[in-house]
């Protein structure tokens, strides 16, 4: 009934999110994912909760990471999607009915966010195609219902929207959408560091390609002022999305020399780094449906999609010949085999040689990228279809016509990506909620290792002791009195019989600042052990352990409030027009019904 009514912009995204349920389907079963990254996820979950309890509603310190001596996770892990899920947590949730809540979402938000973008470039028929094939990209389905990635899976569903806003800032030349654009691209680099490293010159590049491809064909002057206007607004956009958000990536970035990188050093420990991850040639190739998601999810071969792809760039190709050249097709056609062969061996050099891009890790995550180019390209294909069906036909059997296709399109897609989806969960009965459940459930390699200061060997941290001292010394140390303001501020009364190192039962980071007395000493980490230490002198004292921001956080902090203030304007100043020229037209009605004249000085 939805699609053989006459088409309607809600109607048709209250179809793509109907049509989304499918893939939400497998987060309705009980438990957890197992063999998973989602035990990882919970711990980090359970982790800012904690935080929350205590107040602290923004940290860079994770006070039970490295088996609870503490690590400075939340500086580096994009905070996101913990942000989403902590909210479905505060409104009633589990942990675990939080997680799967946010990943619900995010299926939503990308499918509509798909919509929305490939509505602007093939029309609305074909952007419910384009929706369909971003949901059910066997990669995404595997992200969310195999690997259950919170993060990284939100991340990729903000692409769409993003690529969306600015196309309308930028290409559409709508100011209105400066706000929208900065904002999605803010939460784009704060939902995944790594997904954002190449989402961001994706997303230039398709500016660029619009801006290039938009320019007047006459007057040079002409074609200048437009190329202008556009990069001023692509550059506003940008600029105020990595400025709100600068209180994250530009730590993370700077301080990156501070810990083990985003793994411990690839050897025995850590086998993984992108030079075992190319993607192998039968995925590109195979047909074989049944093994989309074999090995758990980390193998995608997607040669369906592939081939699918291939023939509607093809098809597109020979509809618009010469004027193929003038729609946003070339951009994705083009770049649809570049990012294929980016994920092969064969583009070794290019993985081994250009700046950043190893931190990328598994090559074949650019499937994100191939999964909207094939959306867009399939999406255009079918909308070429439907516009033979409106030649063919009129009314009544016109729409029928492009609901069947809608509708068979559907129906395979979501068959082939979701029947061969078997997800495994860990349904026992465990109190998810239980936070020493989760410590214990995510005490690994990983926890060990994953963003661990420098002053720590990756394999050396082993569980804090029961009944750990919060400080020791080899002086004759004698604690008389603690206070503690969570945990980030502790205090205690100390005695001690002669001058010495005092080490704290926490890992050191620059942050980390002991007070003596109320006067800072010189706080350094303890060599054998890593941990928090400085110099006390004999005697009673009182001593204190805070950890503060440094300069480089807190001018980061600085630029992301000073950032909100032009956003604000953005949001407020459509607003205001929009209730000025509805109160303008509300007076001119009551003029006329009075027999006057509008006055439209307004």
């Amino acid at each position: 009934w939805l699609l053989t009514r006459p088409s309607s912009g809600r109607r048709d995204l209250a179809l793509v999110v109907v049509l989304s349920t499918f893939a939400i389907g497998p987060l309705l079963y009980p438990g957890v994912l197992a063999n998973s990254d989602q035990p990882t996820h919970l711990f980090w979950l359970s982790e800012l909760d904690k935080l929350f309890g205590q107040g602290v509603f923004y940290s860079r310190w994770a006070p039970d990471q490295a088996y609870g001596w503490g690590g400075p996770a939340f500086n580096y892990y994009s905070p996101l999607a913990w942000y989403v899920a902590e909210a479905f947590h505060l409104a009633g949730m589990g942990l675990v009915e939080a997680m799967k809540a946010t990943l619900a979402i995010g299926i939503i938000a990308g499918m509509t966010g798909m919509y929305l973008f490939a509505r602007t470039l093939v029309g609305k028929s074909g952007a419910i195609v384009s929706a369909i094939i971003f949901g059910y990209f066997p990669y995404l389905v595997a992200d969310i219902s195999i690997r259950g990635e919170l993060a990284e899976s939100l991340a990729i569903c903000l692409i769409p929207a993003t690529l969306w806003s600015f196309h309308k800032l930028v290409a559409e030349k709508k100011s209105v959408f400066a706000a929208p654009a900065a904002l999605l691209s803010g939460l784009l680099l704060l939902g995944h560091n790594v997904t954002a490293l190449f989402a961001f010159p994706f997303l230039v590049a398709y500016l660029g390609f619009m801006i290039l491809k938009g320019s007047p064909a006459n007057g040079r002057g002409r074609a200048l002022r437009t190329s202008l206007q556009q990069c001023g607004y692509g550059i506003l956009g940008l600029g105020l999305g990595a400025g709100i958000s600068a209180f994250y990536w530009l730590p993370a970035i700077m301080e990156r020399g501070l810990i083990w990188g985003g793994l411990p050093p690839r050897g025995k420990a850590n086998p993984w780094g992108f030079q075992a991850y190319y993607m192998p040639g039968e995925w590109i190739y195979s047909l074989h449906i049944g093994d989309l998601y074999a090995g758990n999810g980390h193998h995608h071969p997607t040669g369906i999609y592939f081939l699918v792809g291939s023939v509607a760039a093809l098809a597109l190709i020979a509809a618009f010949r010469r004027g193929w050249l003038r729609t946003a097709f070339p951009f994705f056609t083009l770049l649809f085999p570049a990012l294929v062969f980016l994920q092969t061996e064969g583009s070794a050099p290019f993985w081994e040689s250009v700046p950043l891009v190893a931190f990328i890790q598994y090559p074949w995550r650019l499937l994100d990228l191939v999964g909207i180019c094939l959306a867009v390209i399939i999406g255009g294909a079918f909308s070429l279809l439907a516009n033979r069906l409106e030649k063919l036909s009129a009314g009544w059997q016109r729409r029928l016509g492009v609901a069947m296709a809608v509708g068979v399109t559907c129906l395979i897609v979501i068959s082939t990506s979701m029947l061969p989806l078997q997800p495994q969960w860990d349904t026992r009965e465990i109190d998810h909620d239980d936070r020493e459940h989760n410590l214990a459930a995510a005490a690994d390699m990983r926890l060990k290792g994953q963003f661990l200061p420098i002053s720590v060997q990756p394999s050396s941290p082993q569980p804090k002791p029961q009944g750990q001292p919060e400080l020791s010394a080899k002086g004759g140390l004698t604690t008389l009195s603690s206070t503690a303001n969570g945990f980030d501020n502790k205090a205690w009364l100390i005695g001690l019989q002669k001058q010495s190192q005092v080490v704290f039962d926490v890992l050191y980071f620059p942050g980390w600042q002991v007070y003596v007395d109320d006067q800072r000493v010189p706080t350094t980490a303890q060599k054998q052990t890593g941990q928090v230490s400085a110099p006390v002198p004999a005697g009673k004292h009182r001593v204190e352990l805070r950890f503060e921001d440094t300069p480089l956080r807190r001018w980061s902090d600085y630029l992301s409030a000073f950032s909100l203030v032009p956003l604000a304007v953005l949001l407020v100043v459509p607003v205001r027009r929009r209730f000025r020229l509805a109160r303008g037209r509300a007076r001119a009605r009551t003029t006329v019904a009075a027999g006057g004249l509008p006055d439209f000085s307004e």
